[in-house]
């Protein structure tokens, strides 16, 4: 029906093939019709016409039907006549039918006009969006027969309606466009549809822990880990309906806030196959959709040095929103009742960019009391949204009280297997291919991802994924790094505007435009040098506190001139290079009326890193300006380096050697920023994949040594805050942690025994005798009593890292091997090969390993213990802040889980003391809710925590799992206490976690929990001991 509708008016002019002259009235009737989209459309009914004709023309009912409406386009039995014969073509021949289908979804995908039921509404892609007319500068998507109507005679739905179709039409596009040479031939920019290629993308809960309280003394079951689930799906649960939704950059925030208004705003006008764009579950898909650019509502409706936020500034963004889509004499006819109706029935908000609102002049702080007065205006059926990055939110002055946070995930394997299915698919039309070859497409990137590590990293983000699959579609090549990455994607993107292409004239016929740097008389090198110029002027603006009211990360028409004029001849026409910036989509984008930006903000901090690098003495340029404000100019420096490398890793190298030129002990007086560049540093380093390129390099391996000592300091002499040592911990898991006790290296062995990949251990001796377990709190263990260690022995000084259970998991003779194992783990092990992953930090090298069962713990020290038990063994024992070692007859010790005792006395010592170290938590003396990291940490970042035997994270980070099974409380403790690693009763687990409450991460706290139970906050730490159990 769709197509027979499309068809019918333009079936005089389609009968007619090879007619010059019925081809142009076929043209201008599109035009007519649709104005601004006539040529489209005249070219797709052309294109399905030719699909169709053979069949018509072989077929005397058909064609008959054919001659009859295109004599009679607007008679609705004509048209039902043809529906029908075309239905009866399409029954006939299944293949014919498929191809027509893949076609018809082509040609909306290509921006064609529908009408529909004579009204002869325009459907982009499958976006509804009413035909336009222009009022002032205003685009207004309304039916045709409103194009001369008053605005005061227009009906106020009728307005809301086309408020809606603005917004579907600015949010189903891709900001980032596809470029192929024929694309770049043609006479018309092509687009990549967002609803074809959206991949939804998963979160998290940050982690809390929610105990299930059960009666006194029973034990307290640990919420096992919040899983990844789709966001849509995580959204249709009632009870988040205020959320703030952190990711990283280019982690697809924006992309799922435009998604989720072009859905909402399909299903409000009710178009074809909306319904389809959210889940079953989505309950809230009939709530109205308003989205806002916060940076916009800050700059526009809060002024500087406000005293206080309320609501009335997001409304009155509301109108500015409502403005600029209609027009201020049919924003202000419908505004009142739309905002009526949002305060009656809610709404969807969503609001993007909390991260991109400045905190001078108060202006984050104003905007959040504004955005808390009008959530609580709202009502209760109402979803609010709010974006931002995590560093932005990380301070608790910023956190929206009742607000939930979502921390989006990056890609997993499926979803970016699924996101290059879809864009192949999106890009058959463009490229002219058959369905084979974009599926051969598709799996030949899928296969690079998989031969190049590094690039299945990179894919993980959203934004450069969705680069490397542009790259791989128009120039079939792939980057070496993520600074090759946007370099290759700064020229493709140049190549826009550097290539010439058809435009047709007002008169219908062709002309040849030119490319930028032809049309300007200057070298391609000239326009990149502008690009440098402005993107650094501009990130320079944007990091700077100012008062000025204009909005931050937009470009004014003065600044874009103002970089070109310096490489540009004097006669140039400075409209030139504004016509270019808004007519063809590049690296600027003309977002409103004399606002210009990148892509994303990347591209600009990347092309700021370029204007530096142009510069005389560019490492020391690059190293001033992020000495001077590491969080601003982080990325830029980075992205430098990386640039640097492409040419030279001599140069890349030597620009990282600027940050920290002397080793620790060398510099005379280490401050703050000594200790923040030597991070920055190890990312450098890491990006870079320096240390796979140092053997053999004395220079390299240098460096690398150097900074790794830097950042073994700043952990080890609690420098800083928590965040930085979470930090400069990560950065050193990513350039090999040389730490004692927390990689995989062989033994301290006399014979050289015991080979690579064994857990490198370091221990804590732990003196027998008595000490007071229990406490007096909710969850201690009741009542306090005083219990005896019969022998020494000893802990291990961290909780065990994921390189060194992944040994266990790696080792052939390991995780499946039978032996380490009780016979109810057996069983439960089953199939399984390993614990579960989380992903990001929590992976890191040198961080505990989480998901571990008590069953794995349980299998991970008889496994260690079998790999220990090598004649002259001798261990690492820290004592009073140096290492001894100590020799032991394997004979003699049991390597094991803890007790549920011995734990307590290595966490506290004999003085029934409340914490490792005292009475009060401290957040900087452990990871726990307070501290605000939301994940693990580097073990041993919190050095002030350490026990009275040297024992580290023994509060906070992860649970522990003991060997005790667990008694409802210490009633006859030596008798009801039991060890015995084999059934299935419920287990001790100790500590907390960066996820528990203070109350939890105290020394006497005890919680139970089921062998097979596991969590992204459970980990695991070990024991030597002569008493056998």
């Amino acid at each position: 029906k769709e197509l027979t509708a499309f068809l019918a008016p333009f079936l005089p002019y389609l009968l007619k093939a090879g007619d010059k002259a019925a081809e142009k009235l076929g043209e201008q009737l599109g035009e007519k019709l649709a104005p601004g989209l006539g040529t489209r459309a005249w070219e797709q009914a052309q294109k399905l016409w030719n699909k169709l004709r053979p069949k018509v023309q072989a077929t005397p009912a058909a064609q008959e039907a054919a001659e009859d409406v295109a004599a009679k386009p607007d008679d609705a039995d004509s048209q039902e006549l043809v529906r029908l014969q075309l239905k009866k073509l399409l029954n006939e021949d299944s293949a014919f039918a498929a191809e027509m289908a893949r076609a018809w979804e082509q040609a909306q995908a290509a921006q064609v006009t529908q009408f529909v039921n004579g009204e002869r509404n325009i459907v982009v892609g499958r976006d509804a969006i009413g035909s336009t007319f222009i009022t002032g500068d205003v685009k207004v998507f309304l039916p045709p027969k409103y194009a001369h109507t008053p605005t005061d005679k227009i009906p106020a739905d009728e307005l809301t309606r086309a408020y809606l179709r603005a917004l579907a039409s600015e949010c189903c596009q891709l900001p980032l466009g596809v470029l192929a040479p024929r694309f770049l031939e043609s006479r018309r920019e092509s687009t990549v549809r967002l609803s074809e290629i959206y991949v939804d993308l998963d979160v998290q809960a940050p982690a809390r822990e929610r105990e299930t309280r059960g009666k006194r003394g029973e034990p307290l079951e640990l919420e096992p880990r919040s899983e990844r689930t789709p966001i849509l799906n995580a959204l249709a649960d009632p009870k988040l309906s205020r959320i703030v939704l952190l990711g990283d950059a280019g982690s697809g925030k924006s992309t799922f806030v435009q998604y989720l208004a072009f859905a909402l705003a399909q299903i409000q006008l009710r178009e074809p196959n909306a319904a389809k764009l959210l889940p079953d579950e989505f309950t809230a898909r009939e709530l109205f959709p308003l989205r806002l650019i916060l940076r916009e509502v800050a700059a526009q409706h809060i002024p500087p040095n406000a005293s206080k936020g309320n609501a009335p500034m997001i409304w009155n963004a509301l109108r500015s929103d409502l403005t600029a889509r209609l027009g201020a004499d049919a924003a202000n006819a419908v505004f009142s009742d739309l905002q009526k109706r949002l305060l009656r029935d809610g709404g969807f908000i969503l609001l993007d960019g909390l991260d991109e609102v400045p905190a001078t002049d108060q202006r984050r702080a104003r905007l959040l009391e504004a955005l808390l007065d009008f959530a609580a205006q709202m009502p209760a059926a109402s979803r609010i949204v709010v974006t931002a990055r995590p560093y932005a939110y990380a301070d608790p002055k910023w956190h929206l009280p009742k607000f939930e946070t979502l921390i989006l995930s990056s890609f997993s394997d499926e979803q970016i297997a699924r996101f290059i299915e879809c864009w192949y698919q999106a890009m058959r039309e463009t490229m002219s291919w058959n369905e084979q070859t974009a599926r051969g497409k598709g799996e030949g990137l899928q296969s690079a991802l998989r031969d190049r590590a590094y690039l299945g990293d990179l894919a993980r983000r959203p934004l450069l994924l969705t680069l490397m699959a542009t790259l791989h579609t128009s120039w079939g090549k792939l980057p070496d790094d993520r600074a090759d990455l946007y370099e290759e994607s700064v020229k493709l993107l140049l190549t826009r505007w550097q290539s010439a292409r058809q435009v047709r004239r007002p008169d219908g016929s062709l002309d040849v435009e030119p490319g930028i740097a032809k049309a300007l008389a200057v070298e391609e090198k000239v326009i990149r040098q502008a690009l440098h110029r402005l993107a650094y002027t501009v990130h320079e603006r944007q990091g700077k506190e100012t008062k000025r009211a204009d909005v931050p990360a937009d470009i004014r028409t003065d600044e874009v001139l103002a970089a070109f004029s310096t490489v540009l001849p004097e006669d140039t026409n400075a409209r030139v290079v504004l016509d270019y910036l808004e007519n063809r989509a590049g690296l600027l984008l003309s977002r409103a009326p004399e606002i210009y930006t990148f892509p994303h903000r990347s591209f600009q901090e990347f092309l700021a890193a370029c204007y530096l690098l142009d510069q005389p003495q560019s490492a020391q340029k690059l190293r001033d300006r992020v000495l001077e404000d590491a969080t601003w100019w982080r990325e830029v420096f980075l992205l430098g380096v990386g640039r640097k490398r492409i040419t030279s890793l001599d140069d890349a190298v030597n620009v990282v050697n600027t940050l920290v030129p002397n080793r620790v002990e060398e510099t005379e007086q280490v401050t703050d920023a000594h200790w923040r560049a030597a991070t920055l540093a190890g990312n450098a380093l890491a990006e870079m994949n320096l240390r796979a390129q140092a053997e053999g390099q004395p220079h390299y391996d240098a460096i690398l040594k150097r900074i790794r000592r830097w950042l073994v300091a700043f952990l080890e002499d609690n420098h800083l805050t928590p965040r930085d040592r979470a930090e400069a911990g990560d950065a050193l898991a990513q350039i090999d942690d040389p730490r004692p006790g927390v990689g995989t290296l062989p033994p301290l062995l006399k014979t050289g025994e015991g080979g690579v990949g064994v857990p490198d251990l370091v221990w804590c001796e732990i003196p027998a005798g008595p000490f007071v377990m229990g406490g007096d709190g909710e969850y201690d263990g009741k009542p306090k009593f005083t219990y005896s260690i019969r022998q020494n022995y000893l802990i291990s000084r961290y909780p065990v890292t994921n390189a060194q259970f992944d040994a266990f998991v790696n080792d052939p003779n390991g995780y499946r091997d039978d032996r380490w194992w009780t016979q109810a783990g057996l069983k439960w092990r089953g199939n399984r090969a390993a614990p579960s992953k989380s992903g990001g930090a929590f992976d890191l090298p040198n961080h505990p390993v989480v998901n571990v069962t008590w069953y794995e713990a349980f299998a991970f020290a008889r496994w260690l213990e079998n790999r220990f038990k090598v004649s002259s063994f001798r261990l690492q024992v820290w004592r009073e802040g140096k290492f001894e070692t100590l020799n032991l007859k394997p004979e003699t010790w049991q390597l094991r889980l803890p007790t549920e005792a011995e734990w307590e006395k290595a966490a506290r010592g004999t003085d029934g003391r409340v914490y490792p170290w005292g009475p009060d938590a401290d957040p900087n003396r452990m990871n726990f809710v307070e501290t605000g990291l939301g994940v693990t940490n580097t073990v041993g970042a919190f050095p002030g925590g350490v026990s009275p035997y040297g024992v580290l994270e023994m509060s906070g980070n992860v649970w522990e799992w003991c060997q005790t099974k667990w008694t409802n409380d210490y009633k006859n403790y030596t008798k009801t206490e039991d060890n015995d690693p084999e059934g299935d009763s419920s287990r001790v687990v100790r500590g907390g976690s960066f996820a528990s409450s203070g109350d939890l991460v105290r020394c006497a706290c005890r919680h139970g929990s089921s062998p097979d139970g596991c969590g992204w906050s459970q980990g695991v730490r070990v024991v030597l001991s002569p008493i056998r159990l």
